[in-house]
C-alpha cells in the first residue's frame, strides 16, 4: 500500500539514539524501489531510440510542433502525440538509422511485424474441396488477419477479399495465407520483394523473438524456428550445385558470378520459403514464385 512506502528521508534517516542509519529500514526501502522499477512500464523501442539519438528527438519535436498546428488531436491527446513521435523514430531508424549503424532497440518494420503475426497464427489445416490435402490457414481472430494484411499492403487486402468483384469475402481471408506469402516473396521489375524491403530474415526472426516464438508449437512461425537451420543445410547442397538449377538447366559454365554472401542469402531465402509453405510441393511453389519474378 502507498501508506506503507518508506520515503527517501526515512530510509537515510539516522536513529536518534545510535546516530546510525537503520539498515533494516534501508533494506526495506531498497526492496520497495526494486519492486517499483520492476512494475514500471518499459519505454517503447521507439522512445529508447529517441533517447539515444538527440538529433532524431529534436527532429521529432519539430515535426510534432509543425503537425499540431493543424491537428487538434495532436495538441490535446497525449496518446496521439506519443504515437506521432514514435512513428517519426521508427521511420528514421528504418530509412536512415539502420544504414548508419545506429542501435535500433528492436524496432521492426510494421509490415514485417504483421507478416510474423500471420505466420504465428497459421497452421496446416484441411483444404476444403480436396481429398485430404492441407493448406496454410490463419486460425486467429479475423480482425487480426484483416489488420495484418492491411498493414502489409492495402491493395493486397482489397484483392484477397475480392473487393472489386461484387460482394466482399472477408471470411475467405484466413484461407489465403499462401497469397500473402507469395506477395512477400515475389520480386518486382527492379528485382526486390516486399520481404526484403521490410527487413528480411533478420527482421522476421527479431519479430519472432519479441513474440516469444520457441519452436515448440506447430504454427508456421514455430516450424521456421525449429527447422530453418536443418533445411538450410539440406537445401544449400541442392541450390549451390553447379549441375542443377531451379529451371532444370545447369553445368559449370552457368555458375552465377555472385560471392559467397549472396549465395548464402539466396539459400536462406529459399529455405525460408520452404518453411513458410510447409507442404510437399513447396519446391514447385518456390519455382513458381521465382519464375514470376
Amino acid at each position: 500500500m502507498v501508506a506503507d512506502l518508506i520515503s527517501v528521508e526515512e530510509a537515510y534517516g539516522k536513529d536518534p539514539v545510535t546516530g546510525e542509519i537503520d539498515m533494516e529500514k534501508f533494506r526495506q526501502f531498497a526492496a520497495q524501489q526494486e519492486q517499483i522499477q520492476a512494475n514500471k512500464p518499459q519505454a517503447s523501442r521507439e522512445m529508447q531510440y529517441l533517447a539515444a539519438n538527440p538529433d532524431v528527438l529534436q527532429n521529432a519535436k519539430d515535426r510534432l510542433a509543425e503537425a499540431s498546428r493543424d491537428n487538434e488531436r495532436l495538441r490535446t491527446n497525449p496518446i496521439g502525440a506519443t504515437s506521432f513521435i514514435e512513428n517519426v523514430a521508427r521511420e528514421h531508424y528504418l530509412n536512415f538509422g539502420k544504414q548508419e549503424g545506429r542501435e535500433g532497440f528492436g524496432i521492426i518494420d510494421p509490415r514485417m511485424e504483421s507478416f510474423a503475426g500471420i505466420m504465428a497464427n497459421t497452421y496446416d489445416m484441411d483444404d476444403p474441396g480436396t481429398d485430404g490435402e492441407l493448406r496454410p490457414e490463419f486460425v486467429g481472430p479475423l480482425g487480426d488477419m484483416e489488420k495484418f494484411v492491411s498493414t502489409i499492403s492495402q491493395p493486397l487486402y482489397n484483392r484477397l477479399i475480392d473487393r472489386f468483384y461484387g460482394d466482399t469475402n472477408e471470411d475467405k481471408l484466413p484461407g489465403r495465407v499462401d497469397d500473402v506469402i507469395g506477395y512477400m516473396f515475389k520480386r518486382n521489375n527492379d528485382g526486390v520483394n516486399a520481404f526484403e524491403v521490410a527487413g528480411g530474415q533478420e527482421a522476421l526472426f527479431e519479430a519472432y523473438d519479441q513474440m516469444g516464438i520457441t519452436g515448440q508449437g506447430e504454427s508456421y512461425a514455430d516450424k521456421q524456428a525449429r527447422d530453418l537451420l536443418e533445411l538450410a543445410k539440406k537445401y544449400s547442397i541442392e541450390t549451390l550445385s553447379p549441375d542443377i538449377n531451379m529451371d532444370g538447366t545447369g553445368g559449370s559454365e552457368e555458375i552465377s558470378l555472385v560471392g559467397p554472401l549472396e549465395q548464402v542469402m539466396t539459400v536462406l531465402d529459399n529455405c525460408l520459403l520452404i518453411c513458410l509453405t510447409g507442404q510437399t510441393n513447396s519446391r514447385l511453389f518456390l519455382q513458381s514464385i521465382l519464375s514470376a519474378s
